[in-house]
């Protein structure tokens, strides 16, 4: 079963870096630091956490298995 739990503002840390290692390998390959999820500061997660809600997508009611922004 897939859920949505929405994130708290103290989740920004976790939310980067699943990005980051989600992307990681693509920025490497099409060096796109201006555009790459990849590349994104925790600040910007930050700012745009201010501004719209992320949610983890939760595998079983267990594992977070990724993040998405509803603005």
């Amino acid at each position: 079963m897939v859920s949505l739990v929405k994130a708290e503002f103290g989740d920004c840390s976790e939310i980067h870096r699943m990005q980051v290692e989600s992307f990681n390998s693509l920025l490497l390959k099409y060096q796109d630091f201006e555009t790459s999820p990849a590349a994104e500061s925790l600040e910007r997660i930050r700012d745009k956490m201010r501004s719209s809600d992320y949610y983890f997508i939760v595998l079983n009611d267990k594992v977070k298995i990724g993040a998405i922004r509803i603005i």
